[in-house]
């Protein structure tokens, strides 16, 4: 084999692994569609991380543990995403992310940094299986489709997830309704206390709901690159029913791409990488075709939806 030839390949596999050219896992979960069960992405999740610079494969769920081994360590980081799934019934979703939850703890311990981003629903799950699977949730009131500006209890400059956000963009947080809520439940400090959880997480912001209630709107691990969100970033730029109350001005959807730069920032730092150019090729994304969903009213613009 001449010298070019190897130096080509040696470039070309070297690459796979390179920091720029990292790759995050989205988790599906459990739903349904035209009357049959599936699973399913929202397509919102997907254009956020592209928008910051990854790329994405979709992680399934109900799949044998060898399915979860390989994706995993071919990866550089999760999303757990929003949804309305009963957590408790511990279906398909909940099954995969205790998976991934354990393999990103285990990972980082061995300095090989393995991000995870909560979403919503993907908040409350962290603190579900940071608790040992106790419900440490309170039920809240008039959060649905409902923006509302960020209220910090620390110094944002001290913070992994806020650090790095350029101060226009947490002057919007601050002072402008710009934080989209569609959520049913809430995860308060006392709660925290109460299950143990401030010892694993520490709390940045928090909100009230329509009663008063005050809640944890962000959090973030004290140990591990984890954060979680009780609201939406993506829907300010990618979500447009009518029916949702989704801020769409520009500072809005600046200030929200903090969450998934963050995301993709600490993906570049992980070490993971796919063993072949075949195989990234073949988890990829670009190999489902998104479903316009929003056309006939669903709460989703676009869904990857998985048979």
């Amino acid at each position: 084999m001449s010298t070019f030839v190897c130096v080509i390949i040696a470039t070309f596999l070297t690459c796979i692994s390179c920091s720029d050219r990292p790759i995050v896992g989205i988790l599906a979960q459990e739903s349904v569609y035209e009357g049959k069960n599936v699973s399913m992405i929202p397509g919102s999740y997907v254009l956020m991380m592209e928008g910051s610079g990854t790329r994405v494969v979709p992680i399934f769920i109900n799949q044998n543990q060898s399915y979860y081994d390989k994706i995993l360590s071919s990866i550089n980081g999760v999303v757990f995403p929003g949804g309305n799934l009963d957590l408790l019934q511990n279906g398909g979703m909940v099954k995969a992310a205790n998976l991934i939850y354990d393999y990103a703890r285990k990972a980082n311990q061995k300095e090989n940094v393995f991000p995870i981003l909560g979403v919503c629903q993907g908040l409350e799950l962290l603190a579900y299986l940071s608790s040992n699977k106790l419900w440490p949730l309170k039920p809240c009131k008039g959060m649905m489709n409902v923006d509302l500006p960020l209220e910090f209890v620390v110094d944002y400059a001290t913070t992994s997830l806020f650090k790095n956000a350029k101060k226009e963009d947490i002057y919007t947080f601050i002072h402008k309704n710009s934080t989209v809520n569609h959520h049913s439940w809430c995860l308060t400090r006392n709660s925290m206390k109460k299950f143990g959880l401030d010892k694993h997480w520490r709390t940045l912001t928090v909100n009230k709901d329509s009663d008063g209630m005050e809640f944890i709107s962000t959090f973030e691990s004290f140990s591990y690159p984890f954060a979680g969100l009780q609201f939406h970033p993506e829907k300010c730029a990618y979500e447009w029913g009518l029916g949702q109350n989704n801020m769409h001005t520009m500072d809005a959807i600046s200030a929200n791409r903090v969450f998934y730069d963050w995301l993709a920032a600490k993906a570049r730092e992980s070490k993971n990488h796919f063993e072949t150019v075949k195989d990234e090729m073949e988890a990829s994304i670009f190999n489902y075709v998104p479903t316009f969903t929003g056309k006939n009213g669903g709460y989703s613009q676009l869904l990857y939806i998985f048979h």
